[in-house]
């Protein structure tokens, strides 16, 4: 199985820690021809890639169509939504949520312990950054991890998207199981 990575941060290197100790292989997306053999991508943060090439973009949705899943973190869940509340900025608009791009807090980063109960009852450690975070949801959409009253994590069909970057592998291992099923459902 193979998982793409549209990097442009650091902590892409994690992702790809991450999906080599769970037996997949990782692949560097960079170009629509990239994603040829990618059974599931992620976007780690903002893009300029995402928004200076149509064949991508295009590919990607293509791609989605036909099932893969894509975990969108960070400013990445922005590409996701369907609306960007205040803004017309670009996004592939697959999800029916609409985003907020500003801080949750006043500060630039700090840490939060989030209860995400699919993952368990374990806090999971998550780092937001300016970070933005959904304002509204369809009710297709489930909610999965809120932090003060904020939606930071949610899931739409093959989608999952969250406000925060954590090392926490049980996030991936969600992923990845999203991925797997996909599969299957071909």
């Amino acid at each position: 199985m193979n998982i793409g990575i549209l990097e442009v941060e650091d902590s892409v290197d994690m992702f790809y820690l991450f999906i080599r100790e769970s037996g997949f292989i990782p692949k560097r997306v960079g170009k629509a021809l990239h994603l040829r053999d990618i059974n599931g991508l992620i976007i780690a943060g903002s893009n300029s890639l995402l928004l200076d090439d149509e064949e991508l973009k295009e590919e990607i949705i293509k791609k989605t169509i036909s099932g893969m899943p894509i975990y969108a973190l960070c400013a990445g869940i922005t590409y996701l939504a369907k609306n960007i509340e205040g803004e017309k900025s670009f996004t592939l608009g697959l999800m029916d949520i609409t985003v907020r791009t500003y801080k949750l807090k006043n500060n630039n980063k700090f840490l939060a312990d989030l209860i995400i109960p699919v993952l368990g009852e374990k806090p999971v450690k998550a780092e937001f950054n300016n970070s933005p975070y959904i304002v509204d949801a369809k009710p297709n959409v489930g909610i999965l991890a809120t932090y003060v009253d904020n939606i930071v994590m949610a899931r739409q069909g093959n989608f999952l998207v969250s406000s925060f970057y954590s090392t926490d592998r049980r996030i991936c291992r969600y992923f990845f199981n999203m991925v797997k099923d996909s599969l299957s459902d071909k």
